[in-house]
């Protein structure tokens, strides 16, 4: 399934449902742009890959407040108005590459949240995501 601002939506209609799902590690390839983020489902055990397309930003914590452990609570899109990276990401773009490379092309990225069982939250800005159908 992809995922972009035209059904980005669905996320939060937990038809992409990765509760308890435990996150394994995350690669970012800078030059290419695509953050890949492993996971194995509670259940049957099977690893899977999530791949974030054309990503312009992505922030994370580590502090583990509610402890050490990795699974997902929830993964959601965040609406426009309650987004906190992407509005940044333009700010900066507005600031110091208008004038070179025009405005920015801002009806094009979602940014979503992983919140994990640690009480962690790891935020993503991109164009797209590759998310297998789990059977």
């Amino acid at each position: 399934m992809v995922i972009s601002i035209k059904n980005a939506s669905i996320i939060n209609k937990k038809d992409v449902y990765l509760h308890d799902d435990l996150f394994l590690y995350l690669h970012f390839a800078r030059k290419e742009k695509v953050l890949g983020m492993q996971f194995k489902t509670k259940v049957s055990e099977e690893e899977y890959l999530i791949r974030f397309i054309d990503v312009i930003g992505f922030q994370s914590s580590s502090c583990e407040y509610w402890g050490g452990e990795s699974y997902v609570l929830d993964f959601e899109y965040i609406e426009p108005k309650q987004q906190t990276l992407l509005p940044l990401i333009i700010d900066k773009w507005n600031k110091d590459s208008a004038t070179l490379f025009g405005p920015f092309p801002e009806d094009i990225y979602i940014e979503t949240l992983f919140t994990f069982s640690s009480g962690d939250c790891f935020r993503i800005c991109c164009k797209e995501i590759e998310i297998p159908t789990k059977s």
